[in-house]
């Protein structure tokens, strides 16, 4: 029996958009580590909930506005059934819990399974079925519940696997929390418990920690249970993240910035950074990896391999990129009615609508934007906004009609029902990548990366890995001023500066000067790799002690 295993309790692990079972930038880095730990045969498991309905099929109709229409996902001959199910008490209910895998195969062949806790049971009240439905879906009193599930059964799921002794387990974000209780049942003393977790917090956003009512925990966890969290409640709430970093022996942030950020939320730890990458065989488009192959042949095994990206001929190199854009175009026409042309300047958005990332900010002044941009610079745009979140769906509306603000100036598309596809789509396809969330807001957002491996340059604003990897007018652009406070008006200005000034006459008059940023691009990326990511926390998981 293997007792070296580590587990990665997630609350959501994005693997391929045939599994919906995640949301946005959270899951799809989960579902990145536990392939770069199958390529590094480092030993993690995954363990996650199944979500029957998974995130919102995305609709947006001729006004602008998103509609929801929810997956029915049946993971028969997706995942694997295992033959194991079992009991879990959820306060004054019991849910039968089935246990679902999915192998994921690394490079050289090496394995490693996401494991998928589903109280979709037939056996199971609806009210209890209902819990597994939707992803961050429900009022608190759901997620609670969900967080049970994923934290004491996924403890019970490893007993039930034959999994157990385990190493340690690496709480993936606050929703992993009640793992430590888990670890309680099975004997374990708090000391014991704590020298077996790891912590990783991902955002500053206050949406990103869970935080429940300390009555309501009460009922669901039970007086033991109860009792021991009660010593990090604050006034009569729960907070998540609070009890896993409490209970976890190390704690880390995503990024350098991020770190800082963190530190003043949790000012008695510790927390150190390991900036997130991404995993180079998902990410990297077709043409671009057959490219890698002939010229690279190395980057498979070793994406810091990719920093030789400077032996690559440039003609060769722009070609690849050329057929990954006009691919993204295809689909973008087609689903659009509209007339993008590879020959065209492309800038690519696409993430979660949320007010933070200021989806927006380039419509800040449309008369300079269309001064500037018309008939040289297309738009492509893309993300989903959570059902509950109107002011993500007023972003969206507000994008939507830009594409009729601009007329037959400038081609403003966007593209609905968001997706890892339509992302890697997106990602392959860019010229220019923008990025502007509010600073620090985006502890470190992984679509700039990916963007990167393809050849895309960013455009971004100084936060999370930009922060420690941008060289301003060299692998991209800076918005803005690193070292000083911003504001909406003068990032948009700072936007159409860089596009006017740098970005557009690049394009137009030096192709091999944009070929040389391209390539410096994708060196940057050669260090922003899962591959990498996972060997830096391996450091944590060999302080797990037996």
């Amino acid at each position: 029996m293997n007792h070296s295993n580590i587990f990665y309790f997630s609350a959501e692990i994005g693997l391929s958009s045939s599994i919906p079972t995640y949301s946005g930038g959270l899951g799809v880095l989960a579902g990145d580590h536990v392939k770069a730990a199958a390529d590094t045969q480092i030993p993690v498991i995954g363990m996650t909930l199944l979500y029957r309905h998974g995130q919102g099929i995305q609709r947006i109709d001729k006004e602008g506005d998103q509609s929801e229409r929810w997956n029915n996902f049946n993971p028969n001959g997706i995942l694997t059934k295992e033959d194991e199910e079992f009991e879990l008490k959820i306060g004054n209910e019991s849910a039968v819990v089935q246990i679902w895998s999915k192998t994921v195969y690394g490079v050289t062949g090496n394995t490693t399974k996401v494991y998928f806790l589903d109280v979709g049971h037939e056996r199971n009240e609806s009210t209890i079925q209902e819990l597994g439905n939707r992803l961050y879906g429900g009022g608190t009193d759901v997620r609670i519940r969900q967080e049970y599930i994923l934290g004491i059964g996924g403890v019970l799921a490893i007993k039930k696997l034959g999994l157990w002794p385990i190493r340690g387990i690496h709480l993936n974000e606050g929703h992993t929390a009640f793992a430590a209780l888990g670890l309680m049942d099975e004997g374990l003393s708090f000391d014991e418990v704590k020298n077996k977790l790891h912590f990783t917090t991902h955002t500053p956003v206050p949406a990103g920690h869970d935080v429940f009512e300390f009555n309501d925990a009460e009922k669901i966890l039970g007086e033991k249970h109860a009792s021991f969290c009660e010593k990090f409640a604050s006034n009569k709430k729960l907070s998540m993240s609070h009890l896993a970093i409490n209970v976890s022996q190390t704690c880390n942030a995503v990024s350098k910035l991020n770190a800082e950020v963190a530190s003043e939320m949790f000012p008695d730890k510790k927390i150190s950074p390991i900036t997130n990458g991404v995993h180079h065989l998902t990410w990297t488009s077709t043409p671009l990896a057959k490219l890698f192959d002939r010229e690279i042949p190395e980057w498979r095994k070793n994406p810091s391999k990719l920093k030789t990206i400077y032996n690559v001929p440039d003609e060769k190199l722009f070609e690849a990129h050329l057929i990954a854009k006009k691919s993204l175009l295809r689909y973008a026409n087609s689903m659009s009615g509209r007339g993008l042309s590879s020959n065209l300047l492309t800038i690519c958005f696409a993430r979660r609508m949320v007010e933070y990332k200021r989806p927006n900010l380039i419509l800040k002044n449309i008369e300079r934007l269309t001064d500037i941009c018309a008939n040289k610079v297309q738009f492509v745009f893309a993300g989903y906004a959570h059902p509950n979140n109107t002011e993500g769906k007023k972003i969206i509306k507000e994008l939507n009609q830009a594409t009729e603000l601009f007329g037959e100036n400038i081609n403003f598309v966007y593209l609905e029902n968001y997706s890892m596809w339509l992302g890697s789509k997106l990602v392959s396809g860019a010229d220019i990548w923008l990025n502007n969330p509010i600073r620090p807001l985006e502890a470190c957002g992984t679509s700039g990366m990916k963007a990167a491996m393809n050849g895309g340059l960013n455009l971004s604003i100084s936060d999370g890995w930009w922060d420690e990897e941008a060289r301003d007018g060299e692998n991209g652009w800076i918005i803005g001023d690193k070292n000083k406070n911003s504001s909406d008006d003068q990032d948009a200005e700072s936007i159409y500066d860089k596009l006017e000034n740098e970005i557009i006459p690049l394009w137009e008059n030096d192709r091999t000067g944009w070929i040389k940023m391209m390539k410096n691009s994708i060196a940057t990326s050669s260090i922003m790799t899962a591959e990498r990511m996972i060997r830096e926390y391996e450091q944590y998981y060999k302080l797990f002690s037996d």
